[in-house]
């Protein structure tokens, strides 16, 4: 089993030829041009294999980037948690050039095979409200591999109670990925063309 992480939450876990794609970011310059890959991603976007599985933790642009979607393979299958409201799936189906093969809609804690992979969705924690309504954490067993995957889930009680109840080990543990800035995309005194302006600066 191999795991390959190309830059911020995105990586692919590859076993026995299947890829799981984690979290699509790879073009640069997302929230109005401000984030870029630092260091530069090693895995260029048009160097990106295909893959048959791309599991979407949530909608931030970090995570679930439209450039990225549209160029990926249509025959991968689509992961995401089961919620409501469902922004991954609004984004999906609201968007041209990222019809995929299939949606999987997981519910929380409920182990789900597809292929010969178990994967099991998680909730954040409930007192963080933003990353209650729009984030998920994933658990997937593989031929006697556990990995967990929490991108921006810091993991509390819960997480741990079912880790251990359900798993004798887990060999991999994906945490919280590096934070990125709120300038200049977030700061309302700047204009749409200022932001871009000060986002080619930055860079």
């Amino acid at each position: 089993m191999k795991f390959q992480n190309i830059g911020g939450a995105t990586g692919i876990l590859e076993h026995n030829g299947v890829k799981i794609l984690f979290d699509p970011w790879l073009d640069e310059g997302i929230y109005h041009g401000a984030w870029h890959h630092f260091p530069p991603s090693n895995v260029p976007l048009e160097d990106l294999p295909e893959v048959d599985y791309i599991y979407i933790s949530h909608i931030h642009e970090d995570h679930c980037s439209l450039k990225t979607l549209q160029y990926l393979n249509k025959t991968a299958e689509i992961i995401i948690l089961d919620r409501n409201p469902n922004f991954v799936l609004m984004f999906l189906k609201g968007n041209e050039g990222i019809n995929f093969k299939k949606i999987h809609m997981l519910k929380e804690k409920t182990p789900t095979i597809i292929g010969d992979i178990e994967f099991t969705m998680l909730m954040p924690n409930p007192s963080h409200e933003m990353s209650y309504l729009i984030d998920s954490m994933l658990v997937i067993k593989w031929d006697g591999y556990v990995i967990f995957n929490g991108n921006d889930c810091r993991p509390y009680a819960d997480t741990f109670k079912y880790l251990k109840n359900n798993y004798e080990k887990v060999d991999l543990a994906l945490l919280q990925y590096t934070g990125g800035s709120s300038y200049p995309a977030c700061y309302l005194n700047l204009s749409d063309d200022e932001k871009l302006s000060e986002a080619k600066r930055i860079a």
